[in-house]
């Protein structure tokens, strides 16, 4: 079933003072929403705050004086002993239903410190034939609904960060990709479907021109995965650009195989890359549901088969005097 998010709200979430909203391209011929920033402009927070909304799990703090993970700092600076609101809401549709999620805490500020108060958090979901939304045990009733949103999350959480390049090489993470998205009865049939399409798409990814052209990968009944060269395993020799790109076509693989079409997100993507820059884009700008890129202002250069499937773009303004950013169209930028 296909899966679109029609928007997300922030609200002193991180650096994100007030309110912002990012309304997501839900046209599959433009499927592509793209958001610009340059780094450390909050690109990487908006899938935090995605991730939080969804499963109320926030990213542990880097450092002891991110103790609160959510808090805007600049704005709580400023907030004296009142209690700072902070919010993310998502819009989000499953073939022809519609949801809103919604999730809310607030903090306090007792002179040098931001306590968290009685937890307001609230997770609400309303159904579009609904005037009334659900509480959280509303949600848990929801459990279709719960299960694939919480999958969505892990495949966000896996585009995104670092161990995603270690996917291929530790089993117990490909294991789980393909566990959350094919029933174990179903395995059988479906990891030869699996290592066949994957490998096909891997061999896209790299072209021709590579010696990894000419690999073939091996899914075991343990969801062992292997990349067949001459037969021998070479999945612990490859370089980074390679882990990428491999992880890239197992895990859209098993979503395709699965017949779920998650929004996908991906945190620059391009700046890791330069040898599949091109194929990659290619492949993303052929899919049939939604892509959402986060990418450095410069790293979308080279990669023109994008351009027409892009349906809304989007710029990270970042403050520097107040250290806090917002969210704009592409167009209302003054250049």
């Amino acid at each position: 079933m296909l899966t679109l998010i029609d928007k997300l709200t922030l609200e002193n979430y991180k650096q994100f003072a007030g309110i912002n909203e990012i309304e997501f391209s839900t046209d599959l011929k433009q499927h592509i929403t793209v958001i610009h920033g340059t780094n450390g402009a909050g690109k990487t927070n908006l899938l935090r705050a995605t991730r939080w909304c969804i499963t109320g799990k926030a990213v542990q703090p880097a450092t002891q004086r991110d103790q609160s993970i959510m808090l805007c700092w600049q704005v709580a600076n400023d907030c004296g002993g009142k209690s700072l609101s902070i919010g993310v809401g998502m819009k989000v549709r499953q073939g022809a239903k519609k949801f809103v999620i919604q999730r809310r805490t607030s903090y306090k500020k007792v002179r040098k410190h931001f306590l968290e108060e009685r937890n307001k958090e609230n997770l609400t979901v309303s159904r579009s034939h609904k005037n009334n939304p659900t509480d959280l045990h509303g949600l848990q009733r929801e459990s279709r609904l719960n299960r694939e949103l919480l999958i969505m999350s892990n495949y966000f959480r896996r585009w995104l960060e670092d161990c995603q390049y270690n996917l291929p090489r530790t089993s117990g993470v490909t294991r789980a990709a393909i566990l959350e998205l094919i029933q174990y009865r179903d395995l059988p049939s479906k990891l030869p479907i699996i290592a066949k399409e994957s490998t096909m798409l891997f061999r896209t990814i790299v072209g021709k021109s590579s010696h990894y052209h000419s690999t073939t990968i091996k899914i075991t009944s343990d969801c062992d995965l292997e990349l067949i060269k001459l037969g021998q395993n070479i999945v612990s020799s490859l370089a980074v650009e390679e882990l990428v790109a491999l992880s890239f076509a197992l895990l859209l693989t098993v979503l395709k195989v699965s017949g779920k079409r998650f929004p996908i997100f991906l945190d620059s993507p391009f700046a890791r890359l330069s040898k599949y820059k091109n194929s990659i884009a290619r492949v993303l700008a052929n899919l049939d549901q939604q892509v959402i890129i986060l990418a450095h202002e410069t790293e979308l250069y080279g990669t023109s088969s994008l351009s027409p499937r892009i349906g809304k773009e989007y710029v990270i303004q970042m403050e520097m005097e107040k250290g806090t950013s917002r969210i704009m169209p592409e167009e209302l930028m003054v250049h």
